[in-house]
């Protein structure tokens, strides 16, 4: 496109000093021939992102299967039509680099969506994952003699090696800690919640994100990108704000400096520890009018709990949506690739086929730069959240 483009550029300055015409030798004014040139050019193909087939959204007696071409096809249950077209749409955009990937857990947590696929390797490997975290204790000669924070230590060692056992685990193993130690007793616990945010996804999202440093006391200004976020959370009673937050609450989320020029004139030096100038301050009649001369208590906001909610089952809710949604990710993206490798194949007459499964798991690692003269009988994903890719090649 770079060469046609100056191609047509020469041309036109060619033709444009050509057609000058020189001044006469009788004194008469020479005749130049204005030329416009314009040139206009589509963009390169290569910065378009082709789009591959995985089929069309199938409906069984299962779920919704969103992916029926792929070699692992992934069937989503208690998902509407709608939710599951937009599950699909947001995937797709992955394959892309779309990083949607709060999007598609978002779907999940909201509508208590399971991935039949997922569901079937979490019944299968956890007990084996389990067993090993067993064998281990009962082999380790600490374990039974260690002091509690010791046992912690050992724990956290053997389920790691508990994972590394496992025949098949997803390219992104870090997953399985939520679906096989922290997954939710109860996958409804965030519904109500759900339900206060009347369909405001991002905030929503932004809410459960904050819940962790509930309680503590943040300074948002007012250009600050989430200021806004804060403020709909007040509306809604998840969120206090300024003077509305207990004054020990407000003192806590101070420096120490602005506590101490607050105080100033009060005390012989500034105070060295902040426990020591919070309790002083609290004990001055006046402390937020003085406060009110060196912060703003408008930038102030505390997110508050919900009432009647578990927010730590609520995270793990969010945080096992989440592990599903990158599993689901890597297997859709894993899958489009092979798909249009075959596609690319139609016409290309590879020479050989040649399979990448560097870093996935055991299962996998035999496949790793492994050529076949034909299209292989096993194409990726060979299993769930698996990140192997298929690639035809020349001689």
């Amino acid at each position: 496109m770079e060469y046609l483009i100056l191609a047509l550029i020469a041309a036109g300055i060619w033709y444009y000093f050509k057609a000058k015409k020189p001044e006469h030798h009788d004194g008469s004014p020479k005749i130049e021939l204005p030329i416009k040139i314009t040139v206009s050019s589509s963009p390169d193909s290569s910065f378009s992102p082709d789009k591959v087939d995985s089929g069309a959204i199938t409906e069984t007696i299962d779920g919704f299967i969103l992916n029926p071409k792929s070699p692992c096809p992934l069937t989503i249950t208690d998902l509407t039509r709608a939710e599951a077209v937009a599950l699909k749409g947001y995937l797709d955009e992955e394959v892309n680099w779309g990083r949607k990937i709060r999007e598609i857990a978002y779907i999940l947590a909201q509508s208590n969506g399971k991935c039949k696929e997922v569901d079937e390797y979490v019944e299968k490997y956890r007990p084996q994952y389990l067993a090993s975290i067993e064998r281990l204790k009962a082999e380790s000669p600490e374990w039974n003699v260690a002091p509690e924070k010791d046992k912690e230590d050992l724990l956290s060692e053997f389920r790691q090696e508990a994972l590394n056992v496992l025949p098949v685990k997803p390219s992104n193993p870090e997953v399985l800690d939520a679906l096989f130690e922290d997954a939710p007793s109860d996958v409804t616990a965030d519904d109500k919640l759900i339900e206060m945010f009347d369909q405001d996804t991002e905030l929503y999202r932004f809410y459960v994100s904050q819940l962790w440093s509930a309680g503590q006391v943040r300074n948002v200004p007012a250009d600050d990108y989430y200021r806004k976020r804060y403020e709909a959370l007040v509306q809604k009673g998840l969120a206090r704000r300024g003077q509305d937050i207990a004054l020990e609450e407000i003192l806590s989320g101070l420096r120490l400096k602005d506590i101490n020029q607050a105080i100033q004139g009060l005390i012989e030096k500034p105070f060295g520890r902040k426990a020591k100038a919070i309790e002083f301050a609290l004990t001055v009649p006046d402390i937020k009018d003085r406060l009110g001369k060196h912060v703003a208590f408008r930038e102030m906001f505390q997110i508050r709990k919900p009432e009647g909610v578990d927010v730590q089952e609520i995270q793990r809710c969010y945080k096992h949506a989440n592990a599903v949604a990158t599993i689901l990710r890597d297997t859709y993206v894993s899958g489009i690739r092979t798909l249009k490798t075959l596609n690319e194949a139609k016409g290309a007459d590879f020479d050989y086929w040649e399979i990448c499964a560097e870093g996935c798991c055991a299962h996998c690692a035999p496949f790793h730069g492994k050529k076949y003269k034909r299209k292989p009988s096993k194409i990726p994903p060979f299993h769930i959240g698996c990140g192997c890719e298929v690639e035809g090649g020349y001689d």
